[in-house]
């Protein structure tokens, strides 16, 4: 498993801490080796060397129990590691260290969905200290709302998606969620709508936008709207060229339309730039159809 950039940047941003914690004077010898293990971890995190920075990271809490961003790191470090558990105590001597934190509570809350069983009512009870403590903190939100549409409670996650985004507006992540939801759910122009401002929002350019843009076409392909499809395509390739899944859908579109010759160029194209990440059924799905397509 692999952490998303916001959790990653806990760790990077915890060292720009460090220095000014080490100059503020008065502190114990034990604060100071605390410091100095974590800037060590916090390095060996930079290189994804994990188990080391888990560590490291844990010797900087030994040293000094109330380093809460020592414990902070030891769980992403520990969830990078695949162990969710040990990410959860971690977390539980971070909130016993500073048990004000809201981020601290949200990513308790993550580190229980992960366990096996995931432990969704504490992951609940968790995100809903997190927003009590922090009401626009809305990844809490997000979360809630993945643990009710796992749950099934669909219109609790579209609340809770919205609850998101009218916390956090720039949350690309929510916008994409909840125009799939309603896309899946048969609320299409809902889903347009709310993928549409998440593109007005998205930085210019980027590959989340494109993946919004990639997102809308698909949705309306299933609707049989194949124009608009191909203009959120194009949209998405005009970002990234190289974007497989939108070069695959759009040459797929071309045939659904009988238009030949788009259709095998970019379903080619889609086999050049395939990757082995790609499963050999989508690639041979793509030859067939150029073979049917002939010429």
């Amino acid at each position: 498993m692999t952490l998303n950039a916001t959790n990653r940047s806990s760790i990077i941003l915890s060292s720009l801490l460090v220095w000014a914690l080490l100059t503020a004077g008065n502190c114990s010898r034990a604060r100071v080796e605390s410091m100095t293990r974590m800037n060590e971890g916090i390095a060996y995190a930079q290189q994804n060397r994990w188990m080391e920075a888990a560590q490291a990271f844990e010797q900087a809490g030994a040293l000094d129990p109330t380093n809460d961003q020592a414990y902070l790191n030891l769980s992403i470090a520990q969830l990078e590691l695949q162990r969710p558990g040990a990410a959860k105590d971690a977390l539980l001597r971070a909130i016993d260290a500073k048990p004000d934190s809201a981020p601290y509570y949200e990513k308790l809350g993550f580190a229980l969905t992960k366990l096996d069983p995931p432990d969704y009512e504490g992951a609940m009870e968790a995100f809903q200290k997190a927003i009590e403590l922090e009401p626009t903190l809305y990844r809490a939100y997000f979360q809630r709302a993945r643990i009710y549409e796992r749950q099934g409670e669909m219109q609790s996650a579209l609340e809770e998606y919205t609850r998101g985004i009218k916390a956090g507006p720039r949350y690309i992540e929510a916008y994409a969620e909840l125009g799939r939801l309603y896309a899946d759910l048969g609320f299409i122009d809902q889903a347009s709508t709310v993928l549409n401002e998440g593109i007005r929002l998205a930085i210019p350019n980027t590959e989340e936008q494109a993946q919004l843009h990639y997102l809308l076409g698909t949705i309306y392909q299933e609707g049989w709207n194949h124009h608009a499809a191909i203009e959120e395509y194009r949209s998405a390739l005009r970002i990234i060229p190289t974007m497989s899944e939108v070069l695959f859908s759009l040459g797929w579109c071309y045939a659904e339309l009988d238009e030949r010759d788009d259709a095998r160029r970019y379903l080619r194209r889609f086999l050049e730039t395939a990757g082995p990440d790609i499963p050999g059924h989508v690639k041979q799905a793509a030859q067939n159809k150029i073979a049917q397509l002939g010429g």
